[in-house]
C-alpha cells in the first residue's frame, strides 16, 4: 500500500499483492465512512500493476486497502494520516 502526502487537500492511494497474485478486486477504506472498490481485474504479484485512488480527502485517520477475490480477504494493509 502507498498513501501520498497530502497536498490541496487531498491523497492518492495505490494497492497491490505483495508475494501472491489475485484475481479480484482492491477496497479502500478510511475516515468518514470512505469505502471505494477497484475494478475487477487480475493483479499480478509485485505492484507491477496498482489499484489507484485518486482525489481522496485528506482528512486525519486510518485509510486501509484489502484485496477481496469474491468473499476471500487476500490480505490488508493500512497507513495513517495525522
Amino acid at each position: 500500500m502507498f498513501l501520498s502526502s497530502p497536498s490541496g487537500g487531498y491523497v492518492y492511494v495505490q494497492g497491490w499483492p505483495y508475494s501472491t497474485g489475485f484475481y479480484g478486486d482492491f477496497e479502500l477504506t478510511g475516515p468518514h465512512g470512505l469505502d471505494r472498490f477497484s475494478s475487477t481485474q487480475s493483479w499480478p504479484a509485485g505492484g507491477g500493476t496498482r489499484a489507484r485512488f485518486n482525489n481522496v480527502n485528506a482528512v486525519v485517520g486510518q485509510y486501509c486497502v484489502t484485496g477481496w477475490s469474491g468473499t476471500i480477504n487476500e490480505g490488508k494493509a493500512c497507513e495513517s494520516i495525522e
